[in-house]
């Protein structure tokens, strides 16, 4: 059964609907949308059976077999959305254009995200939060169908690791922008330029209003128009949207993963409640991840990517020092991608934060101005400067195991 929530107050009139008070589709696995028309009956029939290469009398609002493929089903009515999939097989490009729908449609006032798989229950959303769900859904569909065979390449990595650690590392490593989730930018680019009317030649048909164009566009650009247009939407972001920049204007990640074993060290003012919950808060947006400080708790509530450093790094001591990032700390061994990070000039550590088991970290609290690490038995094993608490741990982590990581 589903469930709605409201997420606005305020009714459109229907003529404020772009699409009339029913939007009904399917999107296939390459993201292309097959609008469907309830408002005739054998329209409706003889659409889909085109579509499923069935009998006509198949049903069009459920079919199995192309939720199987990766197909999305699509259906808004009175302003809410409900969204069908099977989260499983669903594939990067069905997800891709749904979320540019649930962002593009601003009459949406309910979403309701349903997996046909029956993976997840009760997800449902305000559609910048159904969006979310999504790209992590996308994330997960994309890890699945591009790094298969990467945890096996001797080239790439040595060992098995976290498919969203994975992800990133070829996300900052691939150096292109993300076109769909900056098109509001780079429309602004193509006006620039003044080429509307050449895209106009190039797709075949009038092109009127670029900001109504799917994202897709973006590739009728030539090798060099995408490379200045990418150059320019960084430029931009930066000087009037720092934090919405694409992570990898401010990252410049090492080729591989880090080893699991490496010690690192994470600073907040929070550190207990990691201690006891985990790594519960993150951003799970991997194009935002330059300036997360100036992210909302709202970006940040369902988890996603942390940061850290490599505990006996000099970098470690040195923000500790400054208390830029928390007064108190946790230390646990995880993989994460290794990066320098051109505004804060820090080798910084990326890592994701599911990642790490509640009963993994270990608790550094302040005391008198030592560092003190606690046992979960309420004892306080070490005390001193931080250096030699991270020296510590590092030496008597198995020794102390039942103290540090069981209560």
């Amino acid at each position: 059964m589903r469930k709605w929530i409201d997420i606005a107050s305020e009714q459109l009139d229907e003529a404020d609907l772009p699409f009339g008070s029913e939007y009904d589709c399917w999107i296939d696995d390459t993201g292309k949308k097959h609008m469907l028309d309830r408002t005739k009956r054998q329209t409706h029939r003889h659409k889909a059976a085109e579509l499923f290469n069935q009998p006509v009398h198949i049903n069009a609002d459920y079919n199995n077999e192309a939720l199987q493929k990766g197909w999305v089903r699509v259906y808004c009515h009175d302003h809410r959305a409900a969204v069908e999939m099977t989260i499983g097989k669903v594939t990067r490009q069905a997800i891709r254009a749904t979320i540019d729908f649930v962002r593009r449609t601003h009459d949406i006032l309910q979403v309701s995200v349903e997996d046909t798989g029956y993976s997840i229950s009760d997800e449902y959303r305000e559609p910048k939060d159904a969006e979310k769900l999504l790209g992590r859904i996308m994330l997960k569909s994309t890890i699945s169908s591009l790094f298969d065979d990467a945890f096996n390449s001797k080239d790439v990595l040595s060992e098995k690791y976290s498919r969203e650690n994975v992800y990133l590392l070829h996300h900052l490593n691939n150096g292109s922008i993300d076109y769909y989730q900056y098109w509001w930018v780079i429309t602004q680019w193509i006006e620039h330029e003044d080429l509307t009317e050449e895209l106009s030649e190039r797709a075949g048909r009038e092109i009127d209003n670029l900001h109504d164009e799917e994202p897709e566009l973006f590739e009728l650009l030539t090798p060099t128009e995408q490379a200045s247009c990418e150059e320019w939407v960084v430029t931009y972001l930066m000087r009037h949207d720092p934090a919405e920049a694409p992570t990898g204007s401010y990252f410049t990640p090492e080729k591989r993963l880090i080893p699991r074993t490496t010690w690192l060290i994470h600073f907040s003012d929070h550190a207990s409640d990691i201690w006891t919950d985990g790594f519960t808060r993150g951003v799970n947006d991997m194009n935002r991840l330059g300036l997360t400080t100036h992210l909302g708790d709202q970006d940040k509530k369902y988890g996603g990517y942390n940061f850290a450093f490599r505990a006996d790094g000099r970098d470690a001591s040195w923000a500790a020092a400054k208390r830029s990032y928390g007064s108190e700390a946790v230390m646990f061994q995880n993989s994460g991608v290794s990066a320098w990070h051109s505004g804060d000039e820090e080798q910084q550590i990326i890592f994701w934060g599911a990642d790490v088991a509640k009963d993994a970290t270990i608790y550094l609290s302040r005391e008198e101005g030592d560092w003190v690490v606690n046992g979960r038995d309420d004892s306080q094993p070490f005390r001193g400067d931080l250096k030699s608490a991270v020296a510590w741990v590092m030496r008597n982590d198995r020794q102390y195991a039942r103290v540090l990581h069981s209560s």
